[in-house]
């Protein structure tokens, strides 16, 4: 074989190996040290996946069997494609609220051009219809969101992700808690009020649910169901579990939520709460899995914004999971690949009747907790969706909704915790403090996307406010920089040894900051005049007299723009006017680069050097 053709095969290996991990790691796999850890992990999350597919499902406005699959397939595809070893990817409910705003919007304008007229057709086949609709929807979405996560990744967009800081998702995250709990509050007293959408809708939706309470438009029985369901759970999880693990020794939680959807499945078949008493149950949920077909490509003209900012926000969940573990375990995360392992996964997903899945924040620490290594858990966990999709689907029919709902609302306490890192926050920094409760004022009283969107905007502002208000500082007055530290407090410390007179760049020099540098410079070398005894008329030190030297630290100026490197020279002229000796330390080699481009540069190259301070 010719030299070229064995370089295009060594290339050709080397990017399979990369764009499909699974080919580099199997092969490898630890088999005595990785399979216990695995099969428990896996089996811990398969049953996670069951309970939490079924009743995260109805958010989207699809029915359980839906979220069964959302829990089977992607586990499946994300293990040819990811490098994240500990993630579990399937249903999550911020998603899941998102995909069903999403779905609710766009359903009844796909409606409107079939001429469906609701006023004349059956309500059993008008609900067929819609539901029909909403699977098209939801695949062709969940391909949207692919296709914009291998864009994302094609060019090189991983930086995106940065400007989504912790405050932002934290305040996102538990601000769409609160959508999510106030979507199942209708179910949890079996009430029924109109659907809402758009800005403020939550008050709407509470303004519906007060006047089913007091106009007695809701269901008794479900009411005080979901109240002790509620009640029972938070106990149990809260109280009950962590003394039982400790007294038995384990590491993983016990699976209440299963527990409780068997418990009650049985409860209602045994008492007819159905037939007898009105209670809502799931339902029908066909056997089977399904047959793959392509989503309707028509439908992504409908979904373009929701496609990328689902996409983004399940990227920054995924990785944020996946640099955690990877950190605590000791592996490398490839970022990059990570963008193509999503998008690609969720590209597959989309031959199947599922919505845009995601990683679970919860699920990923149990698995992990439980003693998943790798991903070959989630053959495991897989293998638990698969018995309950092929098996024991119709055991399940008779589950009373409210105990999905119930089950939902006590699985975000783990968002609604986050509120106590306010406190926390403001003592170590106020603005991410802020930046954290305008993201969730955000979310909570105008909408979801809306929320997102005011929170990285805010928080940029915040980037801008800051840098203006950096620049130029004195050293030496504050303990902590005396001794090589940063302050975080003042603005400008000040040290004068003899005739030295040293200052600080605190931040990149460009449009932003230069009257900010301008300003604090100026009322520096004004509390600091040279004796005019020192000065001769043309600015210059007099021979022979102590020399005023001025020196300017550059150590933490990366950057400089065409604005920042004319300040440099115009503070030169500045400074030695008023008797200055001015010299320009710890220049890094891209800040220079830009000064050699102006033509002062050659008469005061010796006032700049890469020396630090």
């Amino acid at each position: 074989m010719s030299p070229n053709g064995s370089s295009f095969l060594v290339n050709f290996r080397h990017l399979l190996h990369k764009r499909l991990p699974i080919l580099k790691w199997f092969p490898a796999y630890r088999w005595r040290e990785d399979l216990i850890g695995d099969l428990t992990g896996g089996f811990t999350m398969g049953v996670m996946h069951v309970s939490e597919g079924m009743a995260y499902a109805p958010l989207t406005g699809l029915r359980p069997v839906n979220g069964l699959f959302t829990s089977l397939f992607p586990a499946l595809f994300y293990m040819f494609f990811g490098t994240s070893k500990h993630v579990s990817v399937g249903g999550f409910a911020v998603i899941c609220l998102m995909v069903g705003s999403t779905i609710s919007r766009v359903t009844p304008r796909i409606l409107d051009t079939m001429n469906v007229d609701n006023s004349t057709m059956d309500s059993k086949e008008l609900d067929r219809l819609t539901y029909e609709v909403n699977v098209e929807v939801a695949a062709a979405l969940t391909l949207g969101v692919g296709i914009a996560q291998i864009v994302m990744g094609l060019c090189q967009l991983h930086v995106l992700i940065s400007f989504l800081s912790d405050q932002v998702i934290a305040g996102f995250t538990t601000g769409a808690a609160v959508h999510v709990m106030t979507s199942q509050l209708d179910k949890a007293i079996g009430a029924h009020i109109p659907h809402r959408d758009g800005p403020g809708r939550l008050f709407l939706v509470y303004s519906d649910l007060a006047t089913s309470l007091f106009t007695f438009h809701f269901h008794l029985l479900t009411t005080c169901l979901s109240i002790f369901l509620i009640f029972s759970l938070f106990v149990l999880k809260n109280l009950i579990d962590p003394r039982l693990r400790s007294a038995l020794r384990l590491t993983v939680p016990l699976p209440y939520d299963l527990t409780l959807m068997l418990l009650g499945t049985m409860f209602s078949r045994f008492f007819s709460l159905s037939d007898l008493y009105g209670v809502a149950i799931i339902g029908n949920i066909p056997t089977g899995l399904p047959t793959p077909s392509l989503p309707d490509f028509s439908l992504l003209s409908y979904l373009l914004s929701d496609s990328l900012s689902i996409a983004l926000i399940i990227l920054v969940i995924h990785i944020s999971m996946g640099k955690l573990f990877a950190k605590k375990h000791l592996y490398k995360l490839d970022v990059k690949q990570e963008f193509y392992a999503s998008g690609l996964t969720e590209c597959l997903c989309s031959l199947f009747p599922v919505y845009p899945p995601s990683t679970s924040l919860g699920r990923s620490l149990v698995g992990e907790a439980a003693g998943a290594k790798t991903l070959f858990s989630s053959i495991f966990a897989s293998s638990m969706v698969v018995a309950v999709i092929l098996f024991l689907g119709p055991v399940l029919e008779p589950l009373p909704t409210c105990v999905l709902a119930s089950i939902v609302i006590v699985s975000l306490q783990g968002m609604f915790r986050q509120l106590g890192q306010i406190p926390h926050l403001w003592r170590r920094n106020p603005i991410d403090a802020i930046v954290f409760i305008v993201t969730l004022f955000g979310t909570v009283f105008i909408d979801i996307v809306a929320g997102l969107l005011i929170g990285v905007i805010f928080v940029l502002a915040t980037v801008i406010f800051r840098t203006q208000r950096s620049g130029l500082t004195r050293n030496g007055t504050d303990p902590s920089l005396e001794s090589g530290g940063t302050s975080e407090t003042s603005q400008c410390c000040f040290t004068s040894l003899d005739s030295s007179l040293s200052l600080r760049l605190t931040a990149p020099l460009i449009f932003l900051n230069i009257d900010q540098f301008w300003k604090t410079l100026k009322r520096i070398l004004k509390e600091n005049p040279v004796p005019l005894a020192n000065i001769d008329l043309n600015g210059s030190n007099l021979k022979g007299l102590k020399v005023n030297l001025l020196v300017i630290d550059c150590q933490s100026m990366i950057a400089i723009d065409t604005m920042g490197a004319k300040a440099i020279y115009e503070a030169f002229n500045y400074s030695q006017n008023r008797g200055y000796t001015v010299h320009f330390c710890g220049l890094n080699e891209s800040v220079l680069c830009v000064l050699r481009k102006f033509p002062q540069f050659d008469a005061l190259v010796d006032s700049f050097c890469e020396q630090k301070l």
